[in-house]
């Protein structure tokens, strides 16, 4: 068993978890990974509406597979940098993800979204066969109430602790498709 073979330790395919606003049509599940890092926030004022809010700067996070607890990966990347990104350890073959135009999730003020993204790039290798991702079961992450205008003049910035679980969907390798 690789990790994103689409296979369970007992060789079965990976059932597609269950996340409510986040379905899937893209493919078989590839593989799950548990998510392990911080998310970065800088503050921000609309003076225009008199208003802080936080501003994603992206996530650092080490990717473990969800059967094994093995690294598998690292998440990186942001709004900067084009969008997320997911390295696989085994290759360093690389996918970059973003939401669907027009999509804005819901933001709860205790925990970052779950979500479904949609791969933008992609390398070959492991990562290539990635054509969704969803993160699901997040924890943590969140910067907590809006930033005052002394926080947001100050540029203020927030490292926030945060777990998640990726699931990767995709085209099985093909000594699996069809089975």
């Amino acid at each position: 068993m690789a990790w994103l073979d689409g296979r369970a330790p007992d060789g079965s395919l990976i059932p597609a978890p269950a996340a409510p606003g986040v379905e899937v049509s893209a493919g078989h599940v590839l593989g799950v990974a548990q998510a392990r890092g911080e998310q970065f926030w800088v503050a921000a004022w609309d003076y225009e509406h008199h208003v802080g809010k936080w501003e994603s700067e992206g996530p650092s996070a080490v990717l473990f597979d969800l059967y094994t607890g093995e690294y598998v990966g690292d998440h990186g990347g942001g709004p900067a940098g084009g969008g997320p990104t997911w390295t696989a350890a085994a290759d360093a073959s690389v996918v970059q993800a973003s939401l669907p135009p027009g999509l804005h999730p819901d933001n709860p003020p205790d925990r970052i979204p779950n979500l479904l993204l949609y791969t933008t790039s992609a390398s070959s290798g492991l990562m290539g066969r990635v054509r969704a991702i969803q993160r699901i079961e997040t924890s943590g992450g969140h910067p907590g109430h809006p930033p005052t205008q002394g926080q947001a003049e100050a540029v203020e910035r927030r490292t926030v602790p945060y777990t998640a679980l990726y699931v990767f969907h995709g085209d099985l390798p093909e000594q699996h498709a069809g089975h």
